[in-house]
């Protein structure tokens, strides 16, 4: 039996490209308010080119959140100015669940509110002005943490100052009663993290007025909560959102007073009605019983990080809303979607075999299953979910459409349509807009990576993929990431797939330097075509994949299949809003199961 072993949002099967220096780094001390922090510079192989990087790893942006500190905002580390701070390693992950990594084992405490830095060059130069990328990992809000994603070659090769962060997860993350002003720990820690990089990063040679938040799935979300958060503004300028967004239903927890109630109960802190009592309690339960399987956290509607569901903000009428949107319109703003986003590998193809992909259908678009649902139209979008791509040689058989039809479904329900609802709302906003207004794009990521799996119902990009192309596939990725798929690996990339690294690279350091992933027209870059700004009218967007022209330049991704899903819907609920709970629910299902085998 295939046996797909990897957690849906972090691993994945690749090899590396890139080498470290075998000479011994060397010692990089930088002056700061808040002390003398100890880095190293090496070099980077990247595509038979060396190049000298300097990271400082390790850095406490916050007072560690254990003891009385649990569940609460994170507070600012304080040192004096003759502090030594040794940021030659990393420190740990945050707390998260047992067993969510299956072949993998991250190193974990509470005492976790950690930043990376990774400089381009042999050493610092505080004139520099390098523009600067923090990156917010995903990982369900649930799992991961910085350490795993190298800076080195994305920086290096890109004179761009890239920033990770590890930040509160689960329960000790997002556990909330619902009180106004309770819960999304985790946010908070990004914001504080984000404050920190607009106090200091020019001791590294950053310029703060060109921050750029990017983030994959959980991540996408998260930069795109972030940039809608008053607190940030004139602290970031840009966000890329890869993979997810906040206007997806799976973003937000929706009940968290209930599964409080559960947390409380479970932990044995249902201590009467007095809400400090009960915290003091929780503050003091082991860590290890608070992870516990099973439970799903996520950010909250608190009415003070988050006022609103995002994907129905664009109709609110409070002040504080608009204020939001007003600020969401000032940012630049890049998202999109890989070209199967709704595969995860934690999915056995037994598992999909099973799946009718009409009563999917019918439960997303007929939650009550109170109305019927028109036979032909969902006859005819059952029809475009089955038909095969083109460029596939071999003939398919009845299971292997059927397997990729629902994947392409959960692309569409979890990712695509949530995707496209943001770009909307933001282009939109921006044409409204009486003042400073960002640029909108969206990409369609479809180069299939050799490190991937090769079986003809996953002929595009599974969920994540991309992520070791953009980070040049570095040392670090490959050892966190690596699974074995019943073959030998690590696996050498391709030509393509070094040539799909530095165009990757490239485009979102441009988006990061300039507001604008188009090229520049250096004489070391890439040339590329012209990446038109989307519009909702125009649906522009681009096409992601080698050999770029202008044919690679798009409008109004999946049109056809989209509207029929939407004008189904519609006729049934007559509200024509997308819900995405019955898949969700799914999803969430699968990750569970995962984290209990």
């Amino acid at each position: 039996m295939a046996r797909f072993v990897c957690y849906s949002v972090l691993l994945l099967v690749f090899a590396i490209p890139v080498i470290k220096s075998q000479e011994s780094a060397e010692q990089v001390a930088v002056q700061t308010p808040l002390g003398i922090f100890n880095g190293l510079s090496d070099r980077i192989t990247f595509d038979k080119y060396r190049k000298f990087y300097t990271a400082f790893k390790g850095v406490a942006y916050a007072k560690p959140p254990v003891n009385d500190l649990r569940f609460r905002r994170p507070l600012p580390m304080e040192f004096r100015n003759d502090h030594i701070h040794n940021a030659t390693f990393h420190r740990l992950q945050c707390v998260q669940p047992p067993g969510a990594l299956r072949n993998i084992t991250l190193e974990q405490s509470e005492d976790c509110l950690y930043l990376n830095i990774y400089c381009p060059g042999r050493g610092v130069n505080t004139s520099s002005n390098y523009p600067v990328m923090i990156y917010i990992h995903g990982g369900s809000f649930s799992v991961g943490g910085a350490n795993i994603f190298s800076g080195d070659v994305l920086s290096a090769f890109n004179d761009v100052i890239l920033v990770t962060i590890n930040y509160r997860l689960d329960v000790l993350g997002f556990l909330s009663s619902g009180q106004t002003g309770e819960g999304n720990y985790g946010l908070w820690d990004m914001h504080l993290a984000i404050k920190w990089v607009n106090q200091y990063i020019r001791y590294f040679g950053g310029d703060k007025t060109r921050v750029t938040l990017f983030g994959n799935s959980a991540g996408g979300a998260a930069v795109h909560y972030q940039a809608m958060f008053l607190g940030n503004k004139g602290l970031i300028h840009r966000v890329i959102a890869q993979s997810g967004v906040a206007t997806s239903d799976w973003s937000v927890q929706n009940t968290p007073s209930t599964q409080f109630d559960e947390v409380v109960n479970n932990t044995g802190c249902k201590l009467g009605r007095d809400y400090n009592v009960i915290m003091e309690c929780l503050r003091k339960v082991n860590s290890a019983n608070l992870t516990m399987q099973g439970w799903r956290f996520a950010p909250s509607i608190d009415n003070d990080f988050i006022f609103e569901h995002p994907k129905l903000m664009s109709h609110g009428l409070s002040q504080k809303i608009s204020d939001q949107l007003d600020f969401f319109t000032e940012i630049d703003f890049m998202t999109g979607i890989t070209s199967q986003d709704g595969f995860y590998d934690i999915m056995e193809p037994e598992y999909l075999d099973e799946i009718d992909l009409k009563d999917k259908i019918i439960a997303y678009v007929d939650q009550t299953r109170e109305k019927k649902v028109q036979e032909n139209r969902l006859g005819e979008l059952i029809y475009q979910y089955t038909i095969v791509p083109k460029h596939t040689t071999k003939e398919w058989d009845t299971t292997e459409v059927s397997r990729y039809a629902y994947i392409e479904f959960q692309t569409d329900i979890i990712f695509a349509i949530p995707t496209i609802l943001a770009c909307d709302e933001h282009s939109e906003l921006a044409k409204r807009s009486l003042g400073k207004a960002g640029k909108t794009y969206f990409y369609f990521y479809d180069q299939q990576p050799s490190f991937a799996r090769q079986v003809k119902w996953i002929p595009g990009v599974p969920h994540t993929y991309e992520l070791p192309v953009l980070y040049g596939f570095t040392e670090d990725l490959n050892v966190k990431y690596t699974s074995p798929y019943f073959e030998e690996y690590p696996r050498n990339p391709t030509p393509e797939d070094i040539e799909m690294s530095k165009t990757l690279m490239q485009l979102w350091t441009n988006f990061a330097k300039y507001g604008s992933p188009n090229n520049r027209n250096a004489s070391n870059e890439l040339t590329l075509p012209t990446w038109p700004q989307y519009q909702s009218d125009t649906g522009y967007y681009l096409e992601l994949k080698l050999n770029l022209t202008d044919t690679s330049i798009k409008q109004h991704y999946k049109s056809e299949r989209l509207s029929l899903l939407s004008s189904l819907q519609h006729w049934v609920t007559n509200s024509g809003q997308f819900t995405v709970k019955p898949v969700v629910s799914f999803v969430w299902t699968m990750l569970m199961l995962l984290q209990m085998k």
